[in-house]
């Protein structure tokens, strides 16, 4: 079934169907036509399956698609003109630019945590670089997985994108196809699996992955301003958030008092979780399992209650983990925070070295020397200075992981480049040539011209 399709869309891009810009453009404006005609939908299936607010899954699913699509159409036409850039000495009279070209059939795989979200923004660029597309949504955010198909599938040509949300039991050929490039978004464990089958036909890869992202409160910090943006961060989207902070580094000197803040936040912000209509519910059974496996037998200072008829986990507060335990071995995605205390830099380097390159690094401070000491000892894929998530958000600025946390970025510019292929065009005169470039005989003289001319 995937083959023909492939096959399909393979000679739609060969024969160029993809090239002109307007043509893009318009798949754009259609797509932007389609959440707007199935916004209703949207809201109701994001509901169902994660149990979102209409508010939070406008501002988190919907919005940060609609802000990707206007700024891709704006910018399109700029992004596809040829770049000048420098030429060589051995070819004066040549000029060199780079031209961008789509790639040509690409899959894109998303996860079931923003399953609108997640499934859109790498569409928009795809699109945008001129690619056909197949997407393997989530069949575990079921509802919108059925009608992210319904929407893509009955506005758009299977030549051009085609949808689908078909289970693992059934991918048949879909992971077997010779791809230009393949968009991957979710586990590590997942994304590696993903790696080893692209890497068989040199598809160039983007991964999407996640990671333990920790946040280190200095004492110099805001406190209760810390406080308030660390609950936010953590605990929306019931904790599924691939950027979310994972675990806390606190200085000790603040134990007491920052593990007070933490608790009214969560009293303020998520008071009574359980019985919360708008609290976002885990995903599925066996997420959920695994959550409660990750707090057995720790130090509970706050919440630990959880509803396994409902998949509601109550926010929760662990102290002191063993720094060997699964939770602080695996990404924890869900409501669980972890807090471990630091008395110097050190210890503080000890620590995340255990779970290197996380996706996100957040540092709480008003102490700039110790804010530029941790963005140099520490690499990850983003980071935040006193706040969380939010460089996530930003059209203009890459987003991506480095290391176990993802390969390559997109958003924006980024994400058309990620689609596209840089190609260098060298434009020569045709009565030019240098007769310098078929010398065989020693040229130490005008080496040494050359190297006094730059210096070398």
């Amino acid at each position: 079934m995937y083959r023909e399709i492939f096959a399909k869309q393979k000679e739609y891009f060969i024969g160029g169907n993809t090239l002109d810009i307007e043509g893009r453009k318009a798949a754009l404006i259609n797509i932007k036509k389609m959440i707007i005609k199935y916004e209703s939908d949207i809201l109701e299936a994001l509901k169902l399956d994660l149990n979102k607010s209409p508010q939070e899954a406008y501002i988190t699913e919907i919005l940060p698609a609609m802000t990707e699509l206007d700024y891709a159409i704006k910018n399109i036409k700029k992004w596809t003109n040829e770049k000048k850039c420098k030429g060589t000495i051995f070819s004066p009279f040549s000029s060199y630019s780079v031209k961008m070209e789509p790639k040509g059939v690409v899959l894109i795989v998303s996860p079931f945590n923003y399953p609108f979200q997640l499934s859109l923004i790498p569409v928009i660029s795809a699109i945008a670089a001129g690619n056909t597309l197949i997407m393997k949504v989530s069949e575990l955010s079921s509802y919108t997985g059925r009608l992210l198909v319904k929407m893509f599938n009955s506005t758009f040509e299977p030549e051009l994108i085609y949808c689908t949300d078909v289970e693992p039991d059934n991918f048949e050929d879909l992971f077997e196809l010779e791809y230009n490039h393949i968009f991957f978004t979710g586990s590590t464990r997942i994304g590696k699996e993903i790696y080893g089958l692209g890497k068989k036909n040199l598809a160039t890869m983007t991964l999407e992955l996640g990671g333990k992202s920790p946040v280190i409160v200095h004492k110099s910090a805001n406190l209760k301003l810390a406080a308030r943006k660390i609950i936010w961060g953590k605990f929306l989207n019931g904790g599924q958030t691939c950027i979310a902070p994972d675990y806390l580094l606190v200085d000790k000197s603040i134990r007491v008092e920052f593990i007070s803040l933490l608790v009214e936040e969560i009293k303020t912000q998520f008071n009574n979780a359980l019985m919360d209509d708008t609290f976002v519910k885990i995903i599925h059974k066996r997420h959920f399992a695994r959550l409660v496996e990750l707090i057995d037998g720790m130090k509970v200072a706050f919440g630990g209650a959880y509803d396994e008829s409902t998949l509601k986990f109550e926010p929760t507060i662990i102290e002191e983990p063993p720094i060997n335990s699964r939770l602080m071995r695996e990404e924890i995605f869900g409501p669980i925070l972890p807090i471990m205390y630091f008395e110097n830099s050190d210890e503080i380097l000890e620590i995340v070295k255990k779970n290197p390159d996380p996706l996100a690094l957040y540092i709480f401070s008003e102490d700039k020397g110790f804010n530029k000491f941790i963005i140099d000892s520490i690499p990850s894929g983003g980071c935040c200075i006193n706040d969380v998530l939010v460089h996530l958000m930003s059209v203009d600025a890459p987003f991506g992981g480095r290391g176990n946390s993802g390969l390559g970025n997109y958003h924006g510019l980024y994400g058309f480049k990620t689609f596209s292929h840089e190609k260098c065009i060298c434009r020569s005169q045709g009565w030019f040539d240098m007769k310098l470039r078929y010398l065989r005989g020693d040229l130490s003289g005008f080496i040494n011209i050359l190297k006094k001319f730059k210096g070398w």
